[in-house]
């Protein structure tokens, strides 16, 4: 995932949790992601790039794994 594309995600995750008037710590009590991994998402810091390649896809995978729920989440907080 290029760099770019990581920091379009965590501005994008961190407007949608700002309108939503959501603390780091509430979305993660909502998530179940930690705090300190919904601030490295919202900074666009990923361990992406520092990870060896053969690590890459499985970190990938994770990433989009939490996109998918963050989004579901936001839906879900549209709704109601």
């Amino acid at each position: 995932m290029p760099i770019d594309d990581l920091t379009a995600l965590g501005q994008k995750m961190r407007e949608a949790r700002k309108n939503k008037e959501l603390t780091q710590q509430e979305l993660s009590d909502l998530s179940h992601v930690s705090v300190k991994q919904i601030a490295n998402i919202g900074k666009g810091k990923m361990l992406y790039s520092s990870c060896p390649p053969e690590m890459r896809d499985t970190l990938l995978h994770h990433t989009q794994e939490t996109v998918k729920e963050l989004s579901e989440l936001s839906e879900k907080f549209e709704t109601n």
